[in-house]
Order: structure tokens, then sequence, then C-alpha cells
């Protein structure tokens, strides 16, 4: 396949997404092959090292912005009188559960985003202690008052090590959310962005 035929294929593989992301996706790769066959790669090597088109057209659909694909995913056709009609008296209904839907999403998030940063508060906290216990330790043992300077240093060093543990869990919390967050967007990217292919 030639530069022109594997652009041409893009196109038809991307008809579906708005104009001005299919025209920056056709001449992204354009540039790409332009570089490839600058440094001495044939037309059909060059077109063969950047992938296959459909692969290619998925992927430039899963990177589209979420608003974008919700829109492509949207029926195009004007609606009839009697479709309008309905969708105004059945909104008591529909609009509060589809509302109700999302702020329990919502807050299903919001809550465990509290939680782990309330977990990393108290590891902040618990440092704070830490740092106070060993600064009133010193000072009880300027003071010559041994035996509080010491039942003082072993609060602070155990204080120290929950403060250690919690500041570890709460970083591997926040890394796990921010994932799932990331894999539950993509996943709903890609139920969006996936495409029949149809039977050349």
């Amino acid at each position: 396949m030639n530069k022109e035929a594997f652009l041409s294929s893009l196109r038809h593989a991307l008809a579906d997404i708005p104009q001005e992301d299919l025209e920056k996706s056709v001449e992204f790769y354009s540039e790409m092959l332009d570089d490839r066959i600058e440094d001495g790669m044939t037309e059909e090597a060059a077109v063969s090292s950047v992938g296959d088109v459909s692969e290619i057209a998925s992927q430039i659909r899963a990177d589209l912005p979420l608003p974008t694909l919700m829109r492509m995913k949207m029926p195009r056709r004007q609606l009839r009188p009697w479709e309008i009609i309905l969708l105004i008296l059945g909104s008591p209904v529909w609009l509060p559960i589809l509302a109700s839907l999302f702020i329990i999403l919502l807050s299903v998030y919001l809550v465990i985003w509290s939680l782990v940063l309330s977990l990393f508060a108290v590891a902040i906290y618990l440092i704070c202690g830490f740092v106070c216990g060993i600064v009133l330790s010193a000072l009880n043992y300027l003071h010559v008052d041994l035996l509080h300077a010491a039942l003082l240093f072993g609060m602070s060093c155990i204080l120290g090590g929950f403060s250690i543990i919690l500041c570890m869990l709460s970083v591997r919390l926040i890394k796990g959310v921010c994932k799932l967050t990331k894999s539950c967007v993509l996943h709903l990217k890609c139920r969006l962005s996936r495409k029949e292919v149809k039977a050349q």
C-alpha cells in the first residue's frame, strides 16, 4: 500500500469523527510518512511500519475527548413531534432517575476520595506528633528529666512508625483511585468509540 492509498483508507475508517479531528489525524500521519520516506524508506515500507489502518483508527477514536465521543453517539436524525411530546411528558420520571443515578455515582466517588484524603490527613498529623514528641523529649533531656524524655521519645517513635505506614498506605490508595478513575474513563471511551467494521 502506498501513502495515498493509506491516507484514503484512514479517511474512510475515520469518516464518523468530526472533520477537524479527521484532518488533524490525516495530516499527522501524512507528515509521519513523509519523514520516514525522507529518511530513506520506500513508501510501502513506511506505510507498513506505521501499522494497520483499523488499529490506528480505533486508537484515534479512543483518544478523542469524552464529550466528542458522546456527541458522535447521539442520534443525528431530527426528532419527530410525538417523540418530543413523549420526552417532555416523561421528563418527570426519567429526568429525576437520571439525576439520581448521576448524584449517587458522584457521591460514591467523592466518599472514596474523602476516605483516602482523611487517611492522608491522619498520617500528616502523626508526623507532626512525631516531630513535636522528638523536640519535647530533647527539651526534657536538657532539663535532666530523663524518664519523661525517654517516654516521649518512645511514644514519638511509635507515632513515627504509624505515620510511615499510613503515608505508604495513603499513597497506594491515591494511586489506586487515580488508576481506577483512568481505567473507568478509558473503558467508557472504548465503549463509545467502538465501531462495527463493515466487510469490504
